[in-house]
């Protein structure tokens, strides 16, 4: 007995899948589980940086909302 799993985006009513190719004529079932598209992960680029220093970003952020008024006359 054979095992295949093909995880792909339906883009067609028409299926071409040819790792399908050896089953050809014989009695197989075909199970179909629709799947969430996963959603990007914000903070996966954040989480490889290194020597980053995220306390100093904080801070520099929160003294640059305090202060964006200072300089406009």
């Amino acid at each position: 007995m054979t095992t295949l799993r093909i995880r792909t985006k339906i883009v067609s009513q028409t299926l071409d899948i040819p790792e399908l190719n050896s089953l050809l004529g014989k009695v197989v079932d075909i199970e179909i589980t629709e799947r969430e598209e996963p959603k990007p992960d914000r903070w996966a680029a954040a989480a490889e940086l290194t020597n980053y220093d995220f306390d100093a970003a904080s801070l520099q952020r929160s003294y640059d909302r305090d202060h964006a008024e200072d300089h406009v006359s």
